[in-house]
């Protein structure tokens, strides 16, 4: 059997609620990315996070619900994730977005 070895070994976790596995896929996509873990390691824990998941339903564990986020917070987002300033109406207006393609 081949062993693969990873760069940085992986802490342990645990694994409690939904977010939990949302955590650690995110770490592992970062891990993948910057090389500090195989492909394959990956896809494992991938699927053995899905099958917990479905474990913590069956058993009960409900998923957290998602944090309120107001339209500024995510306007803000969008900003930072693609570096432009969005011109934008409120949300009881007409919600209308423009692209300022003056950077600040």
């Amino acid at each position: 059997m081949r062993v693969i070895k990873t760069k940085k070994p992986l802490s342990k976790m645990r694994l409690k609620k939904p977010k939990h596995i949302v955590l650690l896929l995110a770490d592992i996509i970062n891990r993948v990315r910057f090389g500090e873990i195989d492909v394959k390691s990956a896809n494992c824990i991938g699927a053995l996070s899905g099958h917990m998941i479905r474990a913590m339903a069956l058993v009960g564990i409900p998923p957290e619900p998602p944090e309120p986020v107001s339209y500024a917070e995510i306007i803000e987002r969008w900003e930072k994730i693609f570096g432009v300033k969005l011109n934008h109406v409120d949300p009881e207006g007409e919600r209308q977005l423009r692209v300022n393609n003056d950077r600040p």
